[in-house]
């Protein structure tokens, strides 16, 4: 299990970019544990406060650096028939993926879910509300890590992102 310090940009999950501000020892319900303190650079003044020794500290990552992001852009092929049609099971699918905060998989998601956006427009219709939403998530943790690994501004990056992804 990796290990953090404070003033670590860490990914958390579905979370996005946070800062690890310290690591600390709580009660919560009882017990004494040692605890990462997260807050995400997007939401204002959420705290996390993620058990170290716990199945949830898996969730934490490293920031990846700009050269580890562009060989994973450009790695990145999806196929239009690779759309789950099963609104349900994609949902789902969808749901694990952004828990998970995988790069690989959330750049091939959030390519999937470009490709069908752009074949539904050419019909004048629309992605589902929840398909769209979970496009916008993942936007929105892609970008803010592109954003940081390559220190440029966040609308530069979601410009990138989108043409290093050739959508």
């Amino acid at each position: 299990m990796k290990k953090y310090a404070p003033n670590d940009k860490v990914i958390y999950g579905s979370n996005g970019v946070c800062t690890l501000t310290e690591i600390t020892q709580r009660d919560f319900g009882g017990q004494v544990r040692d605890y990462y303190v997260l807050r995400p650079d997007t939401l204002g003044t959420s705290v996390f406060y993620v058990p170290v020794d716990s199945p949830l500290s898996a969730r934490i990552r490293p920031v990846k650096s700009a050269s580890e992001l562009q060989k994973l852009i450009a790695a990145c092929k999806v196929s239009a028939d690779e759309w789950i049609t099963d609104d349900r099971t994609r949902q789902l699918m969808m749901k694990q993926t952004v828990e998970e905060g995988d790069t690989p998989q959330l750049l091939r998601l959030f390519k999937l879910l470009r490709l069908q956006q752009i074949e539904l427009q050419k019909l004048g219709k629309k992605l589902r509300a929840a398909d769209d939403r979970f496009m916008r998530d993942i936007r929105t943790i892609l970008t803010d890590e592109l954003s940081l690994s390559v220190s440029m501004p966040k609308e530069e990056a979601a410009a990138y992102l989108l043409g290093a992804l050739e959508i």
